[in-house]
């Protein structure tokens, strides 16, 4: 089963090898394959840069009335259908600015629906073939869902953080000592006596993690988000003659 994935940076849904065609998979792609691994599906993952779905030219009817994210969102069906690949996976964040202290949830539940939305108007997928995947509120809030997953790697350190609460946590990035969840992974990569993670790049960590985590776990205190990609994902996955056996 072929599906199409783009996503917004290195960290989340890797790059290219330079000079070369190959493609360095970033946690994105683990999550799918993972996700897809538990019921003995096998896929493969084709990414499609960022870059070349934003030169995507959008015309007529196919512009009319989107905004926000669901104009990249429709961009990347766009690139799809030309690509030839029936099904296709978007991922983006929902985030806001860095500086926000960490909102109730229901701020966060609405922050998230309005970009969920977007991104499903723009891919205007009534059979569900295009998915929206979209972290609550960047991929690190993943990447920290699991803390058996995190101590696996760092080992033990003093950084402590509300895994219960995962998805709220938010701060200035600015600041060291914030519950942005970069600021939280800098301060374990610091902590950490591991010599096995010095000199890796945020992009290999976040992958080594993902292959790692206890995925129910992910999705336990992920409720927002992660639950809600589990279960679209596997409503693509059936569209390929597959019976999901929940």
């Amino acid at each position: 089963m072929n599906i199409a994935v783009t996503g917004e940076g290195v960290t989340d849904y890797g790059q290219q090898v330079f000079g070369e065609d190959k493609w360095e998979e970033g946690p994105v792609q683990v999550y799918l394959k993972r996700i897809a691994d538990n019921y003995k599906i096998n896929v493969n993952i084709n990414p499609i840069d960022r870059r070349d779905v934003e030169r995507v030219r959008l015309q007529g009817r196919s512009i009319r009335g989107l905004s926000g994210k669901s104009v990249p969102a429709r961009k990347f069906k766009v690139l799809c259908k030309e690509k030839g690949y029936s099904y296709g996976v978007y991922y983006c964040d929902a985030d806001r600015e860095s500086g926000m202290k960490n909102s109730d949830e229901k701020a966060i539940i609405n922050r998230y629906e309005e970009v969920y939305s977007e991104v499903k108007e723009g891919l205007d997928s009534v059979n569900k073939h295009y998915i929206p995947m979209i972290s609550c509120r960047i991929i690190e809030n993943w990447i920290l869902a699991d803390k058996a997953a995190i101590t696996e790697l760092y080992g033990k350190t003093n950084v402590d953080y509300n895994v219960n609460k995962v998805e709220n946590l938010w701060g200035d990035k600015r600041n060291p000592q914030s519950n942005y969840p970069k600021c939280i992974i800098e301060r374990l990569h610091n902590a950490s006596v591991k010599k096995s993670i010095k000199g890796k790049s945020n992009r290999e960590i976040y992958v080594n993690i993902a292959q790692i985590q206890n995925l129910q776990e992910v999705e336990h205190n992920c409720k927002i988000s992660f639950k809600k990609l589990k279960e679209d994902y596997e409503t693509l996955l059936e569209y390929d003659n597959h019976k999901i056996i929940k």
